[in-house]
């Protein structure tokens, strides 16, 4: 009979006690941004995604899509396009629970064509002044790309003169480089000359899942 008694008192309880209010209803994000509608191949072209909004004023964050196989973070960041073409550019932005989108297509123009090219000799060494071979240097957009040999110098053929130019250096275990130059016109084979350091990777850590936490 106590027991029933209790059992009622609880029944009486949940019966009082309302529900909690269900949770507010999370509205999606406003994706916007501002970029030119064209550029050049190899010029940096700002996109600005500051215009965004959250109508429940929750934190955003940024991812951007270039379309030409490259991607970016942030809401503000800068793009070169390798060549010329037309790039369908999107911007997601999201708060953690429903994102939304934006695409813009850019022009993006080619850059004039050299008049005159040359072979670009170069230096490629670690951050302590070893030299490196194996490491794979390419022109941007461009048909030359060589190997540094085993006293780190490397020699690219057919380098335009009067264009800017953009040079990847990558090997397995340092990070990639960029270098930007624009050899002048009246630049021959024998001034035509650039140096880089690679940066070595930092080894994975292995952790002791024996360890206690």
């Amino acid at each position: 009979m106590k027991i029933n008694l209790i059992l009622l008192f609880l029944m009486v309880l949940l019966v009082a006690c309302p529900d909690p209010p269900p949770p507010a209803n999370n509205h999606a994000p406003i994706a916007s941004f501002i970029a030119p509608a064209s550029g050049t191949a190899l010029t940096a072209i700002a996109f600005d995604a500051s215009a965004s909004s959250d109508p429940d004023k929750d934190a955003l964050t940024y991812s951007w899509d270039f379309g030409d196989g490259l991607r970016g973070g942030g809401v503000s960041i800068a793009h070169e396009f390798s060549s010329g073409a037309s790039f369908m550019v999107k911007l997601t932005v999201s708060d953690g629970k429903l994102e939304d989108s934006k695409t813009q297509i850019i022009v993006v123009s080619s850059l004039p064509a050299p008049t005159k090219t040359v072979t670009l000799a170069g230096l490629v060494t670690d951050t302590l002044g070893a030299k490196l071979e194996g490491v794979k240097v390419e022109i941007v957009g461009g048909l030359s790309n060589a190997l540094s040999l085993a006293d780190g110098t490397v020699s690219l053929t057919g380098v335009g003169v009067g264009v800017p130019l953009t040079i990847k250096l990558s090997k397995t275990g340092f990070s990639e480089q960029y270098k930007s130059l624009e050899l002048p016109n009246n630049t021959v084979s024998a001034d035509a000359y650039f140096s880089a350091e690679l940066k070595a990777r930092e080894a994975a850590q292995i952790l002791d899942s024996s360890a206690g936490g």
